[in-house]
């Protein structure tokens, strides 16, 4: 799973290094990959943890064996 901060006001094509397109494409070409946009900052993960685990905890979840 791949997850990505949204920055309210901005938008991930004007940022150079994390672009939408970037995340697009990176999960794109990982086999039952999921991307997953959250309206933060660089870290998702930190600032919405609750979100984010409930996220994480559902994607493996589906993907367990």
């Amino acid at each position: 799973m791949l997850s990505a901060g949204r920055h309210p006001g901005r938008t991930r094509s004007q940022d150079r290094f994390a672009s939408t397109r970037l995340h697009h494409e990176l999960a794109d070409a990982i086999p039952g990959a999921q991307l997953v946009e959250i309206p933060t900052g660089i870290l998702p993960m930190v600032e919405r943890p609750e979100e984010w685990q409930k996220l994480i905890t559902a994607f493996l979840a589906r993907h367990s064996a």
